[in-house]
């Protein structure tokens, strides 16, 4: 006799991440360019899973940025030394 798995039920609020939405996907990037954990997100196991991998394709394709910039924010100059190398 063969037995039917029964189908899983669809709910009305899942949330769907589309990795051609930066928008959205930036909201689960913080600054460091690191994606959010599931404990502050509040996401379950599966919603957080698919968060990842839309926010991965989406760095793929250079959608979402892979992180900031190191940059100086003062905006002064960098001090040079005149000896840069020593032996």
């Amino acid at each position: 006799m063969d037995f039917k798995q029964p189908a899983k039920k669809k709910t009305k609020n899942a949330l769907h991440f589309e990795y051609k939405d930066p928008v959205q996907l930036s909201r689960y990037v913080i600054e460091g360019g690191k994606i959010v954990p599931a404990r502050i997100s509040k996401f379950n196991l599966g919603t957080q899973r698919r968060l990842n991998e839309a926010i991965k394709r989406a760095r793929n394709l250079a959608l979402v940025p892979m992180g900031i910039a190191a940059y100086d924010v003062s905006h002064h100059a960098d001090p040079v030394n005149p000896v840069p190398f020593e032996i």
